[in-house]
């Protein structure tokens, strides 16, 4: 799997500017300090990574054996294990009297390290989870790297409000003033349409819209079952338009000869009907770029 297309552009200091701040500077140390961004987030990732570099100094956490699901009220070995793995991390206090019981506390333990590796937060222990649990230390301080790095990439000043999407984490923030007020889930791209990493401003809200197809879902997901049945078009609110945006254009998906019709070669528009079921819902803030999000 390849990872989505980053349209954001690290913004590059004047290198003449840099080389003369840093010769006249009378604490090397301290100048150096100063470049790096001051965005709390890019502040919390540079503490993580201390705290992991710590963690890989000591050699890590131990690994879970693979096996069955672990489940809340079992007892067994691998529990041990998890308890141990979790400890090292903070998500568990201490392994406890029982340390092969599937307690509350190790339900809880679970469901926090779930919640922080973009898990479903069931309180299990299954395939998923055991792979994000072994996944070595080392690895995880090198993706904390790479974050704190895409980090300084971004505007340093988003404003007071800002809208964030975590896009591998699903999450969708509304941010005011540093705190945030609002989450929601979100979707996103599939594997072979990703969704792009980019940053744009907000310009308008729109009530009850049109979901204008974009002509690579159109062509590509929702070609083979209009082949299959015409009339799925219909039955989920869609226009099929021979003009863009113009519902005078409507044609019935009955009377095109869909056989005829490829991804290549597919001339028409599709727009699903605003209200109740539209993929936009009934309300969408509007910031037109050019990946068509």
């Amino acid at each position: 799997r390849t990872a989505p297309r980053n349209y954001i552009k690290p913004k590059r200091p004047d290198t003449e500017r840099l080389l003369t701040q840093a010769a006249s500077a009378t604490d090397f140390t301290k100048y150096l300090t100063s470049l790096e961004p001051t965005a709390r987030r890019y502040n919390r990732l540079k503490k993580a990574l201390a705290q992991y570099r710590a963690l890989a100094d000591k050699g890590g956490w131990p690994k879970v054996a693979a096996g069955p699901t672990l489940k809340p009220g079992m007892k067994n070995k691998r529990v041990a294990e998890v308890k141990k793995r979790l400890v090292v991390t903070g998500e568990l206090a201490a392994v406890g009297p029982e340390p092969e019981t599937y307690d509350d506390a190790l339900v809880a333990a679970v469901k926090k390290f779930q919640e922080r590796h973009g898990l479903e937060q069931d309180g299990k222990v299954g395939r998923n989870t055991l792979v994000e649990m072994n996944i070595p230390v080392e690895y995880r301080v090198q993706q904390i790297i790479i974050n704190m790095e895409r980090r300084r990439w971004l505007d340093p000043d988003l404003g007071t409000k800002y809208v964030f999407v975590n896009i591998a984490d699903f999450e969708l923030k509304y941010v005011e003033r540093d705190k945030t007020r609002y989450t929601a889930r979100v979707v996103v791209g599939r594997t072979y349409h990703k969704t792009p990493i980019f940053s744009d401003r907000i310009r308008f809200v729109r009530f009850n819209p049109y979901w204008n197809v974009p002509y690579s879902i159109a062509s590509k997901e929702m070609l083979p079952k209009i082949r299959r049945d015409p009339g799925y078009l219909a039955r989920n609110r869609y226009m099929l338009l021979t003009r863009p945006l113009d519902n005078s254009s409507a044609i019935d998906p009955h009377s095109v000869d869909w056989s005829k019709v490829s991804r290549g070669r597919f001339p028409y528009y599709i727009r699903q009907k605003s209200g109740k079921g539209n993929a936009l819902g009934t309300m969408i803030f509007m910031f037109p770029n050019r990946h068509n999000v």
